[in-house]
């Protein structure tokens, strides 16, 4: 078990220094700092697996609803400025970004956060 010791230290000229050691504090901050740690990690490997989900759910889709995307989504572009780089009307934009969104939802299921999910 860890103790405390302490010592008094007195050096001509001076009043003297009083030390206080404790393996106690220092076990307790090793214990909460391996703890942050290990959160931290926890943390780290989680968003890890966020990326490579949509990496690999991105893979899914064809060029053009990749380049939809990344205009609109990585780029934040508005609808009407995606539809004019694809060359596409607004409407063809929705149809596209539906099918974009479905296989998105499906690819990342296991990552998606629903409220409703949670209250079950």
């Amino acid at each position: 078990m860890p103790s405390m010791t302490a010592r008094y230290d007195l050096a001509e000229g001076s009043h003297g220094t009083f030390f206080i050691s404790s393996s106690t504090e220092k076990y307790a901050i090793d214990r909460i700092e391996s703890k942050r740690a290990l959160d931290l990690h926890e943390q780290i490997a989680q968003y890890q697996m966020i990326v490579d989900s949509i990496d690999e759910a991105l893979k899914t889709l064809t060029d053009e609803e990749r380049s939809f995307a990344e205009m609109r989504y990585f780029k934040q572009w508005s609808i009407r400025r995606t539809a004019e780089a694809l060359g596409y009307s607004e409407k063809n934009i929705f149809v596209i970004r539906s099918r974009v969104m479905e296989k998105l939802t499906i690819c990342l299921s296991n990552v998606i956060w629903s409220p409703v999910a949670d209250r079950k």
